[in-house]
């Protein structure tokens, strides 16, 4: 793999070629969008193909630096990331989880963050020469998750990186980042993956059926790891089926019997109201008559049965109280209280 390899954000590709082509790489960036399209890999891309000999800018894939970088096992390529604990033999053990798995996200819970022991230790590595690669970088995944102690305490390196260092920060929420760091930093925009981009790389990628993929890349709403899971974890997929039996037949005992399993869970809660709101959004666009815009279309003649039935100002009304049910959520109300919600304005209605 390498930077062209990056699907989806052509704007960006093309602006970190030009950056290397032209020697005018920064020294701190930040990399902010959507969630999962792709900045973290773009980032590890960029600092494989800077430091390729075989294919400078772009990178080979193949020889050893591309190799070490990519499996982010390169001593000049630092990743921070959330973390549990400040716990200094776990966030060892995270680091080692990070190589052997290849993955920059291990076990995140809502406690995670990063840590300023982590950038500490960041501090005393930067204090010495970078191994062997031409330049050294630095990659801060979720770098929302700092607290404000802990981006003041990493303020001074942003501000003065050693040389030949590139540090590119990683967030979805950029205005969580101080404005100090930000006035720093050379800002690049990625933008949310298309539905045709998300099942191109599922298909190809994952191996997953064409039909499978493109209804994954739907359910997932522009971003790749969610609609990954949507295409490979069995449980996601049956709970979908279970969400749209219960939702088309109205069935009170059957929403209920489906989430005490996932009801204590917040992010499980999320995806009930993500699958809930797709399919309200689908039984209006067949009742626009773009029955071709839906996404659930293996239910597409149970939906148009149903949407007979159902006036669309209903499902106006549904709509506004799925955004309530959202916004309830993110202010970590109690899940129990908003799926009796749910049932009391949705489903007995």
């Amino acid at each position: 793999m390498n930077i062209n390899d990056i699907i989806g954000q052509g704007g960006v590709v093309e602006f970190l070629r030009t950056a290397h082509k032209q020697n005018r790489i920064a020294s701190l960036y930040i990399f902010h969008g959507p969630p999962s399209v792709g900045k973290t890999t773009t980032a590890i891309s960029f600092a494989a193909g800077v430091n390729c000999a075989d294919n400078p800018g772009i990178g080979c894939g193949k020889c050893k630096i591309c190799k070490k970088f990519l499996e982010i096992n390169h001593p000049d390529l630092i990743i921070i990331s959330p973390v549990d604990s400040s716990d200094p033999k776990q966030i060892e053990q995270h680091q080692s989880d990070m190589i052997e798995q290849q993955r920059w996200r291990i076990n995140e819970s809502p406690q995670s963050m990063i840590r300023i022991i982590q950038i500490r230790d960041l501090q005393e590595k930067l204090k010495f020469h970078r191994w062997s690669a031409s330049r050294r970088f630095v990659v801060v995944v979720d770098a929302e998750k700092m607290r404000v102690e802990t981006a003041n305490a990493f303020l001074k390196t942003l501000e003065e990186p050693p040389v030949d260092t590139t540090i590119i920060l990683v967030t979805s929420q950029l205005n969580s980042l101080l404005p100090t760091i930000i006035s720093r930093a050379q800002l690049v925009k990625f933008n949310k993956l298309k539905p045709e981009q998300i099942s191109e790389i599922l298909h190809q990628k994952y191996s997953i059926s064409l039909t499978q993929a493109e209804q994954a890349a739907k359910l997932g709403n522009g971003q790749l790891q969610k609609s990954l899971k949507f295409a490979i974890d069995e449980d996601l997929i049956n709970f979908r089926l279970e969400i749209i039996e219960s939702y088309l037949k109205k069935s009170t005992a059957d929403f209920v019997k489906i989430c005490p399993v996932r009801i204590n869970q917040r992010e499980q809660m999320m995806i009930l109201l993500e699958f809930m709101n797709i399919l309200n959004q689908d039984c209006m666009y067949i009742k626009l008559g773009l029955a071709d815009k839906i996404v659930n279309y293996d239910f597409k003649q149970r939906l148009v049965d149903y949407v007979k039935k159902v006036d669309i100002t209903k499902l106006i009304e549904n709509n506004d109280i799925l955004e309530q049910a959202y916004q309830s959520l993110n202010l970590f109300i109690d899940p129990v209280l908003i799926r009796d919600h749910l049932i009391g304005e949705i489903y007995e209605c």
